[in-house]
């Protein structure tokens, strides 16, 4: 049995600059996954944000945005086929400028072939 979306989240902030987020996805009832399940700091100096686990791959706007507001009705074959959505790893945030100017980098482990990518084969 599949579902489209049935995920249970929690996330919040404490003392003002720490942060966590929590979310299981339980659409293959046979596979449940973690997608969210990291904890971090806000307002580091000279890093900014910095989060330590299971974190969405910053790969592009596409990737990063939700997929309630897409344009089309899925995200393209290069992001569903090549990149790695989620993996645990060290994600690093800061915005320069008055927020004019954005930079996000992970450092993560690229999770192995056929782990999100079942449905289309080798």
């Amino acid at each position: 049995m599949f579902f489209r979306r049935v995920r249970l989240r929690s996330d919040g902030t404490g003392y003002g600059s720490v942060e966590y987020a929590l979310e299981v996805d339980f659409e293959q009832l046979n596979f449940i996954t973690w997608d969210h399940m990291w904890a971090g700091f806000k307002d580091v100096p000279f890093l900014g944000t910095v989060r330590v686990g299971q974190h969405k791959v910053p790969q592009g706007l596409e990737s990063i945005s939700s997929d309630y507001h897409l344009t089309f009705l899925e995200r393209s074959s290069v992001t569903d086929c090549f990149w790695t959505i989620f993996a645990p790893g060290v994600f690093l945030a800061n915005d320069y400028f008055d927020k004019a100017v954005t930079v996000q980098t992970m450092f993560h482990r690229v999770q192995p072939l056929g782990f999100y990518n079942e449905d289309f084969g080798d």
